[in-house]
């Protein structure tokens, strides 16, 4: 989550008129902006992933409290906020160089959940 807040905001900061000037004064390319950007969507995907995981072990094993629900919940909010902030250079990213390392990811992630998602997770007995 920390890593997606990180690379939303450098993103943010390379947009708008200034932003621009503003990576160059920083020493940073527009490569380093795309770069940032693919990391974002990169670390929103895993985070998504994550609290699939996390909905399975409360709602079909009982295994989070209340204030484990409340910090999902909290993390969860978190994440929109910024998957709304960067559904605009979700485009970009997919027509940048950084698009098949992107589409590779999501895959990778695919293929995880299917080999061993939540429909594999078998109650542990005594």
């Amino acid at each position: 989550t920390m890593g997606a807040l990180l690379f939303e905001r450098l993103s943010s900061w390379g947009v708008g008129r200034h932003g621009g000037a503003a990576w160059k004064r920083a020493g940073l390319t527009m490569r380093d902006l795309q770069r940032a950007r693919f990391r974002c969507l990169e670390e929103l995907a895993s985070v998504r992933y994550s609290l699939q995981d996390l909905h399975y072990a409360d709602h079909h094993l009982g295994w989070l409290t209340g204030s484990g629900r409340r910090v999902v919940g909290q993390l969860t909010d978190v994440i929109d906020r910024v998957e709304r902030n960067s559904k605009r250079m979700a485009r970009d990213i997919d027509r940048s160089p950084f698009g098949p390392a992107l589409r590779k990811h999501l895959k990778e992630l695919q293929r995880a959940r299917h080999a061993y998602g939540p429909m594999r997770v078998t109650p542990v007995t005594s």
